[in-house]
């Protein structure tokens, strides 16, 4: 099982606060406080970004035929801050594929299901998903694809600091040797 390590990105600029007399401007940096009409009680827009990846998807062997919901590589440990919104994910597909793909996300470690198998979850298991999300809106680069889902808004908790992470094809991949798909994961951090 692989552990991804956490880049974090944080704005330069997080010293600027908004009052009830400013200017009214677009989007609020990161770092900014808002305030509520008539207060000038702050209210935190977002204290960080933190981008994790791109990271390979581990134990994709080269030359199989995947089926519609087998799990697609194995289990990963991602290592992430304890609480965030899931804002936005990428596959980096250089087979150019662009299957759909759905990310399961669990709170805790969980009973994995050998890639190329179909997928299933234990029962026990099921009440520790935090999370899913589906990759399906692909853009195509020529020889490559990018899968992105944006403005997800998902809030999560992990108390231990991790999420485990399965990936499940929503379609008949057949990856080559040395182009696995990568992810990217981007999180607005709470701590």
């Amino acid at each position: 099982m692989a552990t991804i390590q956490v880049v974090t990105e944080t704005n330069p600029a997080n010293d600027g606060l908004l009052t009830r007399n400013s200017p009214p401007i677009g989007n609020p940096r990161w770092g900014q406080r808002m305030f509520l009409s008539g207060t000038e009680t702050p209210i935190p827009v977002a204290n960080k970004t933190v981008k994790i990846g791109p990271f390979r998807i581990e134990g994709i062997p080269g030359a199989v035929l995947y089926t519609t919901a087998d799990a697609f590589g194995s289990k990963m440990q991602i290592l992430v801050p304890t609480s965030g919104i899931i804002q936005k994910v990428i596959m980096y597909d250089p087979d150019d594929e662009g299957v759909n793909t759905e990310l399961w996300f669990f709170d805790q470690d969980f009973t994995a299901t050998a890639d190329n198998a179909a997928f299933a979850i234990s029962d026990a298991d099921l009440t520790n998903v935090e999370a899913t999300i589906l990759i399906d809106t692909f853009r195509n680069a020529g020889n490559n694809q990018i899968g992105e889902e944006d403005n997800l808004g998902i809030a999560y908790n992990a108390p231990s600091g991790a999420l485990w992470l399965q990936c499940v094809t929503r379609g008949g991949p057949t990856i080559a040797a040395g182009s696995e798909p990568l992810l990217a994961i981007s999180i607005l951090a709470d701590d």
